[in-house]
C-alpha cells in the first residue's frame, strides 16, 4: 500500500466527532469468560503447565469446543454464604470457599480454529511483524476474555486463539509496541496513563481497518469510548497524541 493511502484527511477533531458520533458496540466477548479472583487464578496456574484460558465444560460447548476424552478438570474455590452462630448465639451469615473441579484449560478442548485471521490482499501481517522487527508469542493469560496484550519493552505481542478479531487485536498490539515501550519509535509514552495509551493504540486499530475495507469499525469506536468517555473528555488528549497515532499507522502500512 503507497504512503498517499495512507494520509488521513481527518484532523483530530473530526476524528473524535467521527468515533463519538457514529454507532459504538461493546462486544459480547469480553463475557464469554468468568472473571476469576487473584485467588483463583494462582490456583488455576498451579494445576497448568503454563497459564492458558479456562472455561467450564458447557462454557466451552457454547464456543463451540468440545472437552477432550479424558481431560482432567480443574479445581477452583466458589464462595458461599452460609448461615451461623457467633459466641452470643445470635444467627450471623459468613462465606466460606468450596473447591469446585468444573474448570477445563483450552488445551483440554478440540474444534474449529476459533475466528481465523481476516486474510487482506493489500496487506500481510506477518511481513508487518517481520519488518517492525516485533514477535509474537504465544498467548499465556487464564482469562479467556483478554484478546490479547503487548510487551512493548521487548516487541512482542501475543494474541488469543478466542479473539473475536485477530487482525484488529494484533494490529492494536503492535500499536502499543510502537508508540508505549522503554524506547518507543514515535515518541515518550512513558508518562501516559492507561487510557490514553489505549486510545492511541485502538485508533491505529481503527484507522487501519478503516484503510483496509474492514468490518467492525463499530466495535473498534466502542472499545475507544469506552476509554475516553462518551464526550472524549475522560482521557487527556491533545493533537500530539492524533499525530503519533497517524505516524504509527504509517510505519504500520
Amino acid at each position: 500500500m503507497s504512503s498517499e493511502k495512507t494520509k488521513i484527511k481527518l484532523n483530530f477533531q473530526e476524528f473524535l466527532q467521527e468515533i463519538l458520533t457514529n454507532p459504538a458496540k461493546l462486544h459480547e466477548c469480553y463475557n464469554y469468560f468468568w472473571s476469576y479472583s487473584h485467588r483463583n487464578k494462582l490456583l488455576a496456574m498451579f494445576q497448568m503447565e503454563k497459564p492458558e484460558p479456562i472455561n467450564t465444560y458447557k462454557g466451552w460447548q457454547a464456543l463451540g469446543r468440545q472437552v477432550k476424552k479424558g481431560a482432567k478438570a480443574i479445581t477452583l474455590t466458589m464462595p458461599i454464604v452460609i448461615k451461623d452462630e457467633n459466641k452470643d448465639g445470635e444467627e450471623v451469615k459468613k462465606m466460606i470457599y468450596v473447591p469446585k473441579n468444573y474448570w477445563f484449560k483450552l488445551s483440554d478442548t478440540e474444534g474449529e480454529d476459533y475466528n481465523p485471521m481476516v486474510q487482506v490482499p493489500q496487506f500481510n501481517f506477518e511481513l508487518a511483524l517481520e519488518k517492525l522487527e516485533i514477535k509474537q508469542i504465544e498467548f499465556e493469560n487464564c482469562n479467556g476474555n483478554m484478546q490479547g496484550y503487548a510487551q512493548p519493552t521487548l516487541k512482542q505481542i501475543a494474541i488469543n486463539k478466542l479473539a473475536v478479531n485477530k487482525l484488529k487485536t494484533g494490529l492494536h498490539e503492535i500499536a502499543h509496541c510502537l508508540l508505549h515501550g522503554s524506547d518507543p519509535l514515535l515518541g515518550d509514552g512513558a508518562e501516559l496513563d492507561k487510557s490514553v495509551k489505549e486510545f492511541e493504540a485502538e485508533s491505529v486499530a481503527y484507522i487501519i481497518m478503516g484503510q483496509l475495507g474492514l468490518d467492525g469499525l463499530e466495535y473498534s469506536r466502542g472499545h475507544i469510548k469506552a476509554w475516553i468517555g462518551n464526550d472524549g473528555n475522560k482521557a487527556d488528549l491533545t493533537e500530539k497524541n492524533f499525530t503519533r497515532i497517524l505516524g504509527a499507522c504509517d510505519k504500520i502500512l
